[in-house]
Order: structure tokens, then sequence, then C-alpha cells
């Protein structure tokens, strides 16, 4: 796995997992468009309809698996399932839901926070006002 440091303008975000030694390690997660459809294939819900699982806490392994698994892929990790699982039962799956629900925003967002529009948008919306 990876020693990089997040691009906060790419919607990358840290996490902290616990390795298979025991060893605490941070990773990198990258939304991309093909970590999207690989979480959206993995278990078989929009990336809408995962957000809201998330935001209501009624989530499992399974998504916190295919989410962190493709996650880190995206960003250049070599990252396999068999290994991800491991780590995210040895860390404790709700010590990671804030970093799930960030970059799951992000990914829906395009990296950017919400609530801030980007310029295309921010256009946009401006002539509807006139």
């Amino acid at each position: 796995m990876t020693d990089k440091t997040a691009n906060p303008e790419r919607g990358e975000i840290e996490i902290e997992l616990v390795t298979l030694s025991g060893d605490r390690q941070t990773f990198i997660l990258r939304p991309t468009w093909e970590a999207m459809v690989e979480i959206e294939t993995r278990t078989g819900m929009g990336m809408i309809a995962m957000a809201n699982k998330l935001s209501s806490f009624q989530f499992g392994f399974i998504e916190a698996v295919a989410i962190i698994t493709a996650g880190l892929k995206a960003g250049g990790d070599p990252a396999k399932i068999e290994m991800v699982g491991p780590m995210i039962f040895k860390t404790g799956l709700t010590k990671l839901i804030s970093p799930l629900q960030e970059f799951v925003t992000n990914a829906l967002t395009g990296g950017e926070p919400p609530g801030e529009p980007d310029q295309g948008e921010a256009k946009a919306a401006g002539r509807k006002k006139k």
C-alpha cells in the first residue's frame, strides 16, 4: 500500500487503517469514475443510495470494503478485498464512518465541498436569476 498525501483538489481523502500486522497506516482514497462503477457493481446500489445509507448509519462491512477497496485502487494502491476486509475489521467499522461519508460525498460532488457550486454551476445559476 502507498505512502502518499491526499490531494483535496482531486477529492482525495486520507483514511487510517490497522494493517494485518497491527500497525496503523494512513492510506489515500481517490474518487474516480472507475471507483464509483466498481462500488455500484459490488454493492448493487447507486452512489446516492450509498450516501443515504452512510448518513443514516445503515451500512455494513460489505459496503465499507467495496468503497475502501475501490478508492484505494483508484489512488494507485494494489488493494485486494481479501486484505481490506480484515483491516476494516481490525480498525473497527465505526471509526471509518466519517472518512467513508467524506469519500462518497466527494465522489458525488466531483471533489467540490458540498454547497459550493463550481464555475459552470455558478454561471448557470446566475443566468436563471435574470
